[in-house]
């Protein structure tokens, strides 16, 4: 895990401000939760941070490393959304393990990972 940095970071779309010059410093381990109201720029700051949207001005940095240009495939970034609605089929485990999986990491490694996210989230018991 790397520490995330954003420096002045702005984003306009379709004519509306979604973040507005943030800048914002998480070191690596560290938990930050992001609350607002809808609007606030939740979504698009994360947005920024996986590069998924272009930033119209700023820079995002995984520890020293500008990766405001790099593609999302190389950021190595995985995004749940608040919506339970991403694999309602699937159950707790099988989600938390998706993207191991498609990145096809063996089986053993995939149990353990899971097993150490879903004890560090406090979820073991789903």
């Amino acid at each position: 895990m790397a520490s995330i940095t954003l420096t002045s970071v702005s984003r306009v779309a379709a004519g509306a401000t979604l973040l507005n010059n943030v800048s914002l410093h998480v070191a690596q381990g560290e938990l930050v939760v992001l609350v607002g109201p809808s609007g606030a720029g939740k979504t698009s700051l994360i947005r920024a941070v996986a590069g998924l949207d272009k930033l119209d001005s700023g820079a995002v940095f995984f520890d020293e490393e500008d990766v405001t240009e790099v593609e999302v495939a190389k950021r190595d970034v995985g995004i749940v959304f608040q919506s339970n609605t991403l694999f309602p089929r699937h159950n707790v485990r099988r989600n938390i393990s998706f993207p191991l999986k498609i990145r096809s990491m063996r089986r053993d490694l995939i149990d353990t990972r899971v097993t150490a996210e879903a004890r560090s989230l406090g979820i073991e018991e789903v």
